[in-house]
């Protein structure tokens, strides 16, 4: 996805694929509020700005998105047999 794709989408579809990025609903929200990133360059300050404003329960929440070591996501056996 490009920069002016991210810019462009509905706030609905820009937040699920900042949730793809980042589990924390919170820096969702702050990055949401951001838009529209006049570069790239901005878009990561915003990215550090916004996780820096965040505290233990969304730490929690974003580390909760991802897998544990050693363990998938329930989408990856399916990528993995479309791949095969």
């Amino acid at each position: 996805m490009t920069l002016e794709g991210l810019n462009a989408l509905p706030r609905p579809d820009a937040g699920d694929r900042l949730h793809s990025c980042c589990g924390s609903s919170r820096w969702v929200e702050g990055m949401l509020l951001r838009r529209p990133f006049a570069s790239v360059e901005a878009l990561l300050a915003a990215a550090d700005d916004v996780w820096r404003e965040t505290g233990p329960a969304d730490w929690d929440e974003a580390f909760a998105h991802h897998p544990r070591i050693g363990e998938r996501h329930a989408a990856a056996p399916a990528s993995a047999a479309a791949q095969a």
